[in-house]
């Protein structure tokens, strides 16, 4: 006996929401806004956000032949039929961030993939149209090099993969390496493939976007679609989504490029950046010796985005109070509120592993201004302070 379908829908409707944020039609239950909350509800557990593209955010065309850009709703769609049997790509693409960019999107196959029929996320060179590109193929995933947009140089890594939905993300964290990573729900990343950046280009790309390649071999020559539904880019995108963790942006390291900080606390030698350069050798190039009995006093930590954080550790050259102070946050820089109950400034650990300052595990709110605020006490130029570390997510 035929079943009945719940929500009314012919089989080949496209999707539409119900009132509990789902997604039925095409592919009932698995397709939704909120796709994330396929693998058990890690949008709601980490707080994903979801933001769909529309043609306007990629919208320089490289060999585009027969390709389309179409907004089906809750998703951006890239579609090319079937052409020959010369691979190629077909890609609409967008700047790249400056620095350490870091570049995702979140996709869809929807269609069968034969032979070698790609799509997913591509980086290109304007200068020269060279190309690396990471997409599903109908094997699997692989990464792949491009002499132009015509002519396949060859694959980089292939591998056994099979999923018709995942997160591709390009990422590049030093001056000279950059890395392919594919997640399953945007959040828990897995590395796939790293590259020295002129491995291949010939100086560094400066584009990227979403691509086709539009060959579809064997019968029937179907034509190639894939649905981007999530795209995110930028030069401090957390390393895991929705986490805080001292792994990501602002977390440890040199962050001086990231975070502007701010004090009218009266130094002896160093700079307050040196909180946070990432280095820990106790001289004035790492470190900071405060004057001593000053009271009163700020440190204030500002971010180019809000940012959640839920722990700091503090790291001396040995232990020595200096003073009360509390957390405090802010979006303006004018208006502060209350984070954190007041704390001695202290690290206990002589700077081994650091002290935890404050307790910011209830924090849930991003704010682009993070404030020390000293209530009491004085500060003691016995010992320097090395660094400060967060435990952080972008907001």
């Amino acid at each position: 006996m035929a079943g009945t379908r719940i929500n009314g829908l012919s089989a080949l409707s496209e999707p539409t929401q119900r009132s509990d944020r789902h997604f039925v039609g095409r592919d009932g239950e698995l397709y939704r806004q909120d796709v994330s909350a396929v693998r058990g509800g890690l949008l709601h557990r980490h707080g994903i956000k979801i933001v769909k593209p529309s043609a306007s955010d990629f919208s320089t065309w490289v060999n585009q032949g027969t390709a389309t850009l179409t907004d089906v709703g809750n998703a951006l769609r890239i579609e090319s039929a079937h052409a020959g049997t010369t691979f190629r790509f077909n890609a609409a693409l967008r700047s790249l961030p400056s620095g350490n960019w870091d570049v995702q999107i979140g996709c869809r196959k929807r269609s069968m993939f034969k032979n070698h029929l790609w799509s997913g996320i591509i980086l290109r060179e304007s200068a020269t149209g060279k190309a690396e590109s990471f997409m599903w193929m109908n094997r699997g995933l692989i990464s792949s090099a491009w002499a132009s947009a015509t002519a396949y140089q060859g694959d980089r890594n292939p591998q056994f993969e099979f999923h018709n939905q995942l997160w591709f993300r390009g990422r590049k964290f030093s001056a000279t390496q950059w890395a392919w990573y594919f997640s399953l729900d945007g959040s828990l990343w897995c590395h796939f493939d790293t590259n020295t950046i002129t491995n291949f280009l010939t100086t560094a790309p400066d584009q990227w976007g979403i691509m086709i390649q539009p060959v579809n071999e064997g019968a029937p020559n179907n034509s190639c679609v894939m649905d981007v539904f999530h795209w995110a880019e930028g030069a401090d995108l957390d390393v895991n989504a929705g986490v805080p963790t001292y792994g990501n942006p602002g977390g440890t390291g040199d962050r001086t490029a990231l975070i502007t900080v701010t004090t009218d606390v009266t130094l002896g030698d160093g700079t307050i950046n040196n909180l946070v350069d990432g280095g820990f050798n106790n001289d004035a190039a790492d470190a900071l010796t405060p004057t001593n009995g000053q009271s009163g006093k700020q440190i204030t930590f500002q971010f180019p985005h809000p940012k959640v954080i839920t722990e700091a550790k503090w790291f001396q050259n040995a232990s020595q109070a200096n003073g009360t102070w509390k957390w405090r946050g802010s979006n303006d820089g004018a208006s502060y509120t209350d984070l954190s109950a007041t704390f001695t400034l202290d690290d206990g650990t002589a700077g081994g592993g650091g002290s935890v300052i404050g307790d910011l595990s209830a924090n849930s709110t991003s704010f682009s201004y993070y404030q020390m605020q000293q209530t009491s006490g004085t500060i003691s130029s016995a010992q320097r302070w090395k660094e400060i570390e967060f435990k952080v997510m972008r907001g």
